[in-house]
């Protein structure tokens, strides 16, 4: 398993995202792909969040603006359903980042 640089991870913390070019296969990508543009197609016929969780809050968030012509999805508050043996949470909260450190 690769893991981040010290620059990267400063990188991360900074701008709040981490480019990680050939992290997953082509076919993979283009699954998580189709399934957010059903998750954007499916945010068109809602006027505010939706979807059911666990703890009781919207699945989806629609940014301010959110229109069925010019669909605004932020987000999916739905957790990652794994987290790698031995890892944590960076200190950024919602973060799709893992560490070991």
């Amino acid at each position: 398993m690769t893991t981040l640089t010290p620059s990267q991870i400063a990188q991360y913390r900074d701008e709040g995202y981490k480019v990680a070019e050939g992290a997953t296969s082509p076919g993979l990508l283009a699954t998580l792909k189709a399934e957010l543009h059903g998750w954007v197609e499916e945010s068109r016929e809602h006027g505010s969040g939706w979807g059911d969780t666990l703890s009781g809050y919207d699945r989806f968030d629609l940014e301010p603006g959110h229109t069925a012509e010019y669909p605004r999805l932020r987000r999916s508050t739905t957790r990652p359903r794994f987290r790698p043996r031995g890892a944590r949470r960076t200190s950024r909260p919602r973060s799709p980042i893992w560490s070991r450190t």
